[in-house]
């Protein structure tokens, strides 16, 4: 499964990535904004996108509509990654597979994920 991991916080990025690619197995493209991120979909084809909700250039939601309107990619699916867990309503969506609250679990992030997107 191809992630497309958009996070502006360097740490939770690279240990998101870590855990998805050495952990899990996962193919993991990695953004730091919505701009990146919109940028990176274009040549990843992602199957999922985690999305990080607070990030300097927009929100969750926000960013997800600016992925799905790439060629390709209406129908990409997301998992949100928040430190707020106030947030699940505004969060939740067509096609929005689940939240994961930070801090996660690294060990269990891929299976988590695996879950979520209903994927083994």
């Amino acid at each position: 499964m191809r992630i497309l991991l958009v996070e502006d916080d360097p740490d939770i990025a690279a240990i998101a990535r870590l855990a998805l690619e050495e952990v899990g197995g996962l193919e993991v493209t990695v953004a730091a904004d919505r701009r990146a991120g919109v940028a990176a979909a274009r040549g990843a084809a992602p199957d999922l996108a985690v999305l990080d909700d607070m990030l300097p250039d927009g929100d969750g939601p926000g960013n997800l509509a600016a992925l799905r309107d790439l060629p390709g990619l209406a129908g990409l699916e997301a998992v949100y990654l928040t430190a707020n867990s106030g947030d699940r309503a505004r969060l939740s969506g067509p096609g929005v597979r689940g939240i994961i609250e930070k801090p996660f679990d690294p060990m269990g992030l891929a299976d988590r994920i695996r879950g979520l997107a209903g994927r083994p």
